[in-house]
């Protein structure tokens, strides 16, 4: 036997034709028709919490609210959350929620004087009791234009209220929203998005220097570790080449991937009014680097697009603005990080600004329409394809990985019955608690038994490997070693090893 060997094994991947995957238009996703959540309203926004829903949108002197404890499957009745003020005014309302809280953010104008300020409230039981208006008092009044939630960190942008509003700052807090501070400079640009991650904020935008040194308009990314005090990173995520890039959106999920996506015109492929070509990019190691372009849209050409991501699951999001001036809502899906990507679908014949969010079972869409001249507020859900996965397991030590995307990928979760640690192997052996899709552990149980994992499949993984053995796990339905190939070609070195009572080929 080689030597020394199988402390470290492989457990066999397989890659399937990425090409083939990619012709799956609904990639197994079940959209349901679009479903009428308000009569009036525009700009719909949507947070999501387990398999509970929060929905807001801009209303005529109200805050609008409507939950769903089921994943969307059905609403509650709808509430207005606005505490009655004669001399205060709300308008164009924000949702977020992390696992504790859900915030309603909106500008509160006090009438008297016409000061805008940023106010919220706040539920700590999912939407069902909320807290009295809070008002961020700021002595130049603030208007809130985007905001990221992540823990007890909360992130606002905001423009100070005067003529025109000047360049934003990030309105701040680290305690959940008890105390509140303004970013020490203001950030020259426009079209400013921004998202929350894993210790670092992460801004997007349309930069504006003077002189300008770009021919076009492009897109500039930055990254802070303190909440926007300092800058560790600025850069162009877009390309200077004398086309214009507009409109951007980002996303991230918590911990290391920040994904990006923003209207370009450098396809020359644009419709009659703003439509052009929505492309993006992912970076997986929190904004240090970033990958290559992705083009999202051939036709329907898009603007106003809108992104979330749930572990390897993507979604795009995009208002449809092509010659023929339709206003659809089109969306594009990933089920495997983005390796490969399901055909673009039309989710609503038409329909302006669509925001998304994904749980662990289904993805969410809201956007507002113009039906029968009255603005209306729709939501579209995708059943997301969940199976379940029969593992059998051999007493004492088994070569284990996750063949699906779970839903909660902790190895108690996973692996209940599980008596040891799991153990993954980097030159040396160490223990961990969370499972990762393409990773190989070795696990420790009582006795023989079938483990069922819940989750969606997996048809195509992409797993780095070092220099020597790697311990690699599985997609969901298994094929030869044959079909496994890499980059660049030939560098397996040796047999595929599985465990069985002992080692085998």
């Amino acid at each position: 036997m080689v030597k020394n060997i199988l402390w470290i094994i492989m457990i066999v991947i397989i890659f399937l034709n990425a090409d083939l995957y990619s012709q799956d238009t609904s990639c197994g996703i079940v959209w349901g028709a679009p479903v009428e959540l308000s009569s009036s309203g525009i700009i719909p926004r949507i947070a999501v919490q387990g398999d509970t829903l929060h929905v807001t949108w801009a209303g005529s002197g109200s805050l609008p609210y409507l939950r769903s404890t089921n994943n969307g499957l059905s609403w509650d009745s709808l509430r207005d959350l606005w505490i009655y003020d004669p001399s205060r005014q709300p308008f164009q309302s924000w949702i977020l929620a992390n696992e504790k809280n859900v915030y309603l953010f909106w500008r509160d104008a006090y009438i008297p004087t016409n000061m805008i300020q940023t106010a919220y409230r706040k539920s700590s039981d999912k939407g069902t009791t909320w807290s009295d208006n809070q008002l961020i008092q700021l002595s130049r009044g603030s208007n809130i234009w985007d905001a990221s939630l992540l823990d007890n960190m909360i992130a606002l942008r905001i423009t100070y209220h005067m003529p025109l509003g000047g360049w934003p700052f990030i309105l701040r807090s680290t305690d959940a929203g008890q105390t509140w501070s303004v970013s020490p400079d203001s950030i020259p640009g426009y079209n400013m998005k921004l998202a929350l991650s894993n210790g670092a904020l992460h801004i997007i935008q349309n930069p504006y220097i003077e002189p300008y040194p770009y021919e076009a308009p492009e897109i500039e990314y930055r990254l802070s570790t303190n909440l926007g005090d300092t800058w560790e990173k600025v850069e162009l995520i877009s390309t200077d080449d004398g086309f214009s890039s507009m409109i951007p959106s980002i996303a991230s999920d918590g911990k290391n991937r920040i994904f990006t996506t923003w209207r370009d015109t450098k396809y020359e492929n644009c419709g009659s009014m703003f439509g052009c070509d929505i492309v993006g990019r992912l970076s997986t190691n929190n904004g240090v680097s970033w990958g290559t372009e992705w083009l999202f849209t051939d036709v329907p050409l898009g603007t106003n697009s809108s992104i979330d991501l749930n572990g390897k699951i993507f979604c795009v999001v995009w208002e449809e603005d092509d010659a023929d001036e339709n206003y659809g809502v089109n969306a594009r899906v990933s089920l495997d990080g983005g390796n490969s990507w399901c055909l673009p679908i039309k989710i609503g014949s038409q329909g302006h600004k669509p925001q998304v969010e994904i749980t662990d079972r289904a993805i969410h869409i809201v956007y507002w329409a113009d039906v029968e001249n009255s603005f209306r507020i729709y939501y579209v859900r995708g059943a997301l394809p969940i199976i379940n996965t029969e593992i059998p397991v051999q007493k004492n030590w088994n070569l284990i990985s996750v063949p699906v995307n779970a839903s909660d990928a902790l190895k108690d979760n996973i692996y209940p019955s599980s008596v040891s640690s799991a153990f993954t192997y980097n030159k040396t052996y160490n223990t961990t608690e969370l499972l990762n899709t393409g990773e190989g552990y070795w696990l420790k149980f009582a006795h023989a038994e079938t483990v069922t994992v819940s989750g969606v499949p997996i048809k195509y993984l992409d797993i780095p490997v070092r220099t020597g053995w790697n311990m690699i796990g599985s997609i969901t339905s298994p094929v030869t070693t044959s079909s496994i190939t890499t980059e660049p070609p030939n560098i397996i070195s040796s047999f595929y090893y599985g465990y069985k009572s002992g080692y085998r080929i």
